[in-house]
């Protein structure tokens, strides 16, 4: 059994000399009183004498049984073995004529300890090992106290200054205080004040406001408690629940500790306390999109194989909840955001922002929460401050202590923390009252609880450590298949005196008749697994991962982050105690296909922070070189570097790149070198490069059969075409990523491809006519939200340039709408950049100006500068606001914006029409000259064209009629050649 307790060495100085100066019986027993003393005094501490090894005494405090103030009684017990050493020696002086001196180490940490059942208490561990070195240091008649025990007895002892020492065994110097005092009565430490639970009347009346404001304005906003652990957060939601119950629809969610990758259990569990998915589907039986928002549901649920993307997640999420909110206001409890991976709070703002109805997110999380999203503190927030002393005591006498001396007692332990309070009643009620003197302080919370749970029966506290390896909730089929055969059959009155003592409480039975429970509070969950040995850890890790496997069709969720989660704790724990058997090797394996399997759904739903997380840990259990472990680093370094992490998915290309290399992998090492290349490259093109590694790329995995590196490949290409204005060769590249990518099935790949593809047709000398054509056979049915946002805003820009304003306009804002839904602002910000041009060929100057003005807010968010400014001046222009349109361009130049051609070739543009506008038409004619420049080392005739109408005017107010009539007609040859009907038509009236 693991534990924490406090270990006290102390030892004769001189005690061979003494050997050598008297009689060997006289020695006997001067050395027998002395350790009949020392034994005495360490027992009447409550402390366990380990060993009497010669002249050293080693004693423990918290074997057989924890104490909540261990380390408090093993320094009083050291201070009096020196004062009583003092005693002694008048006895023995005056006996046999010698004196003894000792000195004393005292050190706190965890052990692990034998089972005090057979008798074997003897404990090992690094605390053990730094105890003996404190008293190796120590002077004649000095006590050494460690770092870890100081804090538990600050405040009842006096010491001499921190020092440092150099101890056997380790690496470091090791700091030490030389304990001066002990106060016999004083309390160990000072509690820290902490926030309440009863008396609630603002806080309540607080939340009530909110929830009820939300539901009069018939909007979503989120209502945030914080407070530090213990402090009764989970208590203050409950009660709000209890009171909405009958007027609302209540359900609960809470992110788990497991780390990155269980984004979405939250929703998991608001589905499953819904009633789960069918009785869901009834609820939006009467929704057009019902059907839609059940089948994404479903995939977040584990109940089919589908894997959408956080955006369609996301969308699907909101309907339930409006659709829900129709004929009620929906409460929404989500826990433990403190835990949240960052999707969940991306969810979370998503929902405040889009959702409309009368729905409540009540979120609670500690105060670290604020740290990761520090805007929640402009909205309702609720921060839980410490319970009064009369508070306090309404919640003691509620919890049944009815003792004035206990109840002042209780209360002045507790100092305001409702957790200190409560725990310490229930050991009252427990011990069945006694007289508050022998109440005794707890050193800590943990040690409250540690004491707690080490008075258990035997099969009790295996019962409970075997639901903490489970998790905060856990099922009680799951605990009685994980017990052991002995305690099988009393599993169910285990879990009933568990719940009596107030360490864990029924939450619900499940949708398949499954009991549900839950520790009271986090920390009784962890103190019972720390408990527990790592091998018995493991074992458990392992059991309870393939429990879930097999019992996953039950209702109880195969999460594969979760079940991976099992089996990685499970290697981890035998790999640290130095096992690698057959066993240790199987459960890496089974932890690197789980996890590989969820860091592939993560990377499908384009959920980048946990992809990288789930891959990266994929990783770490497979060969170096072998081809799992090379795919798997592959993904990572996609994830970190879609994640906006561009250190660490450097980091990640470089170690796969060697890596590749030194298995001989040509196809992976040519992958890292080419993505290498394109991430470095983010300023500008060297296209050569890339075109030379992705045929590297091309031709090794065209050897394996692999389409959806070789889709990648091309991709990457395409791209790299784009960005230097080459959009033809970016079509042709971008329709080989489709065919390869189709042909591996990958519908990630396949949708990167078709926007792409789109925006090559949209931009290049494709015909604007068949481009449309195009794009509309890319509509297939299916399709994800996001990709239909995509085509159709391209498919804006190309019925605009046909002349077909109308449906270019219903187009462009059912894009716009999709990619509002899903909360893509950047896509937003994006989709402007069509929409500008589009209303200015349709002669709207002003809704031009609004969609140019709607993404500068936007970007403005990302501190992209500037970006805008080319756009909102021309619709400014186009108003005839000239001083409005200086405004905005002032500041910007083309070395203070990005590189694209076309942002250099529009700034060129409005800047020689705001030249025109002030009559300086030799400025203007250069600036138009320059945009042409640029414009004509790309293929993008609409581009070209609008560069060479700029010149003609700028030569029209330059007074050369001639050489403007001459930059009009190949301006509209260029709009003709594209099929841009509008704007050949613009220019002819403007001529």
């Amino acid at each position: 059994m693991r534990k924490t307790v406090t270990v006290l060495f102390c030892d004769v100085v001189g005690s061979t000399s003494l050997g050598e100066a008297t009689d060997p019986e006289t020695t006997r027993r001067v050395m027998s009183r002395y350790a009949q003393t020392m034994t005495e005094i360490v027992v009447a501490h409550g402390g366990t004498v380990e060993r009497f090894r010669g002249d050293e005494v080693m004693a423990v405090f918290g074997v057989p049984v924890i104490h909540e103030d261990d380390a408090l009684r093993a320094v009083r017990a050291g201070m009096e073995m020196q004062l009583r050493l003092g005693e002694l020696n008048a006895e023995l002086n005056a006996t046999w004529g010698v004196e003894l001196a000792c000195r004393i180490g005292i050190n706190t940490g965890e052990v692990v300890a034998g089972d005090p059942g057979t008798g074997d208490t003897f404990v090992t561990g690094d605390a053990v090992n730094l105890g003996k070195r404190l008293e190796q240091a120590a002077q004649p008649g000095e006590i050494l106290i460690g770092t870890a025990t100081y804090p538990l007895v600050k405040d009842a002892v006096r010491v001499g200054p921190r020092e440092r020492f150099s101890a056997k065994g380790k690496s470091g110097t090791v700091e030490r205080f030389r304990l001066d005092e002990v106060d016999a009565t004083a309390a160990g430490y000072a509690r820290r004040l902490d926030a309440p639970l009863v008396g609630r009347v603002e806080e309540v009346q607080r939340i009530r406001a909110a929830i009820a404001e939300l539901a009069a304005e018939r909007r979503c906003g989120v209502v945030t408690i914080v407070g530090p652990a213990g402090i009764g957060k989970s208590r203050l939601v409950r009660e709000i629940v209890t009171e909405l119950d009958a007027t609302a629809t209540v359900m609960s969610g809470r992110c788990l500790p497991y780390g990155a990758g269980i984004t979405y259990w939250p929703v998991v569990e608001l589905v499953r306390d819904l009633g789960g998915l069918e009785t869901v589907a009834q609820s939006l039986a009467s929704s057009e999109d019902g059907d839609d928002v059940i089948e994404r549901l479903r995939g977040i649920v584990a109940q089919s194989d589908r894997v959408d993307s956080n955006d369609e997640v996301f969308w699907a999420v909101r309907r339930l909840f409006e659709e829900l909110a129709r004929t009620r206001p929906v409460v929404v409890c989500l826990e433990d955001l403190h835990w949240a991976e960052p999707t969940m709070f991306d969810l979370i703002e998503y929902l405040s922002t889009f959702a409309s109805g009368p729905i409540a997110l009540l979120c609670n999380g500690r105060p670290e929460l604020l740290d990761t999203r520090a805007t929640w503190a402009r909205g309702h927030l609720i921060e839980l401050a410490h319970l009064s002393d009369a508070e306090t005591r309404e919640l003691i006498e509620a919890l049944g202590v009815d003792d004035a001396g206990l109840c002042s007692r209780i209360t002045e332990t507790a100092e305001g923390n409702p957790l200190f309070a409560e725990q310490l009643a229930v050991m009252v009620a427990e011990r069945d009252g006694g007289s508050p003197e022998e109440l005794e302080l707890p050193a800590s919370i943990q040690a409250l609880v540690a004491a707690r749970l080490d008075a258990l029966e035997p099969a009790e506290r295996r019962t409970l450590e075997r639901a903490s390896v489970v998790g905060k909730e856990f099922w009680r089929r799951a605990i009685a298949d994980l017990s052991l055969p002995e305690d099988k059959p009393l599993v169910g009155g285990v879990l009933l005196a568990l719940a009596r003592k107030g360490l864990i409480q029924a939450v619900h039975a499940d949708a398949v008749g499954q009991d549900t429970l839950r520790f009271r509070h986090a920390l009784i969950r962890d103190v019972a697994y720390a408990a527990i040995p790592k091998l018995v850890r493991a074992d458990v890790h392992e059991a309870f991962a393939t429990w879930l496997q097999a019992n996953g069709g039950a209702g109880f969720g195969t999460h594969d982050e979760i079940v991976g989660y099992h089996f990685e704790q499970g290697y981890r724990f035998r790999h640290e105690l130095g096992l690698s058997d057959a066993r240790t090797v199987a459960l890496a394996n089974h932890a690197a296909l789980c996890l590989g399997e969820a860091g592939r759904q993560a990377l499908a739903r384009e959920d980048m922070p946990a992809a990288a997380d789930l891959l990266g840990r994929t990783a770490a259990f497979l060969p170096f070189g072998s081809p799992a472990r090379l795919a798997a680093l592959r993904d990572e370094a996609l994830a970190l570097w879609e994640a906006g992490r561009a250190d660490a998915g450097a980091r990640a290309l470089e170690v796969l790149h060697k890596e590749a290399a030194a298995a001989g992998d040509e196809r992976m090492e040519a992958l890292a070198e080419l993505e290498r290349i394109v991430h470095e490259q983010l300023t500008g093109v060297d296209l050569d490069s890339v075109q030379v590694a992705a045929r590297r790329v091309i031709a090794a995995s065209a050897t394996d059969g692999d389409d959806a590196t070789i889709a990648l490949a091309w991709r990457r290409v395409s791209s790299a075409h784009r960005r230097a204005g080459e959009y033809a060769a970016a079509e042709a590249a971008a329709r080989r990523a489709l065919e390869h990518a189709r042909a591996a099935g990958d519908s990630r790949e396949e949708a990167r491809a078709v926007d792409g593809l789109c925006n090559s047709l949209l931009y290049g000398p494709t015909p604007a006519g068949e481009a449309l054509a195009a794009c509309r056979e890319l509509l297939v049915p299916g399709t994800s939200r996001t990709l239909q946002a995509n085509v159709t805003g391209v498919m804006a820009g190309l019925l605009a340039m046909v002349g077909d304003f109308d449906e270019a306009r219903t187009a462009y804002r059912a894009a716009a709408a999709i990619l509002e839904e899903l909360g893509l602002d950047l896509a937003r910000a994006a989709l402007t950049q069509i929409g500008v041009p589009l209303e200015l060929l349709a002669g709207n100057p002003v809704a031009a100006e609004h969609e140019a003005t709607t993404g500068a807010e936007i970007y403005a968010r990302f501190t992209a500068f500037g970006l805008q400014a080319p756009l909102i001046a021309e619709a400014l222009l186009a108003q005839g606001r000239d001083r409005d349109a200086e405004e905005a361009l002032a500041g910007v130049t083309a070395e203070s914006g990005p590189e694209g051609v076309q942002w250099q070739v529009h700034l060129r543009i409005a800047q020689a029409l705001l030249a025109v506008a002030q009559e300086w038409a030799g400025r203007a004619v250069v600036l138009a000259d320059e945009a042409v420049a640029l414009a004509d080392a790309t293929d993008d005739l609409t581009l070209r064209g609008d560069a060479m109408t700029s010149l003609a005017n700028a030569l029209v107010a330059a007074g050369r009629s001639g050489d403007a009539a001459e930059a009009r007609s190949t301006a509209l040859a260029l709009y003709e050649s594209k099929g841009n009907v509008a704007a050949a038509a613009a220019l002819v009236t403007a001529s």
